[in-house]
Order: structure tokens, then C-alpha cells, then sequence
């Protein structure tokens, strides 16, 4: 056998165990890792826009109320009510700013005055 090929197969014997190993990883969810509390004293959060859309899926708030907090989340954090505050961060906002813009015509016009006040119309 030349060197070349010794070489070759030596390189494929070495690669089954990397594919192995990409294999392994490929299938392994680390996020399952994070979510099942591998972390101690961490809680899983939810983010002030999950706390709010939770609450307008149950009804408890109006889509006036709905609007109006997810704009106070992205401008004037202060504003927001004590129960929609957190510390868990939102992923991405651009969905926040479709519900704005989605549902701006259905407001009252109170609302609607205020979020143009913040740049929304």
C-alpha cells in the first residue's frame, strides 16, 4: 500500500468519529438542557409582552389596554403597570410593532391620540 492511501483510509477511520460526534450534537437539544432548570435558582421568566398578551388572551385586558402597554414596553417602560414588568428580555420586538400598526384603525380615539404622541400612527 502507497502512503497516499494509507493516509486516506487512516483520514476516513478518523472521520467516522467526528460524524459520530456531529451526529451526537446534531440530535442533542440544548435548549431542553435550559428549560428543564439545569441552572440552580434560575426561574424561567416571561418577558413583559408574554405577560400582556397572556392577560389579553384571557380577556383580562382590552385591546386598548393591549396596545397601549406593548407601547409603553417599547417607549416608556416607567408607564408600564407594576404587573407587566420583568426582567426577562423579548427575543424581538417586530411582532409587537405589528400588533401596533395591525390593529391602530380598531382603537378608540383616545388611544389612538396618545400613540401618535409616541410616534405611532
Amino acid at each position: 500500500m502507497t502512503r497516499s492511501s494509507t493516509l486516506f483510509f487512516q483520514l476516513c477511520y478518523d472521520m467516522q468519529y467526528i460524524i459520530i460526534i456531529l451526529l451526537f450534537f446534531s440530535s442533542f437539544n440544548f435548549s431542553q438542557v435550559i428549560q428543564k432548570g439545569s441552572f440552580p435558582n434560575k426561574e424561567k421568566q416571561v418577558s413583559s409582552p408574554s405577560l400582556i398578551e397572556r392577560d389579553y388572551a384571557n380577556h383580562t385586558i382590552t385591546l386598548d389596554q393591549r396596545v397601549t402597554y406593548l407601547v409603553f414596553y417599547l417607549n416608556d417602560y416607567s408607564k408600564l403597570p407594576k404587573k407587566y414588568k420583568s426582567n426577562a428580555p423579548e427575543k424581538c420586538g417586530t411582532w409587537i410593532a405589528g400588533i401596533i400598526f395591525n390593529n391602530f384603525e380598531k382603537l378608540k380615539p383616545a388611544t389612538k391620540k396618545a400613540l401618535i404622541s409616541y410616534g405611532f400612527k
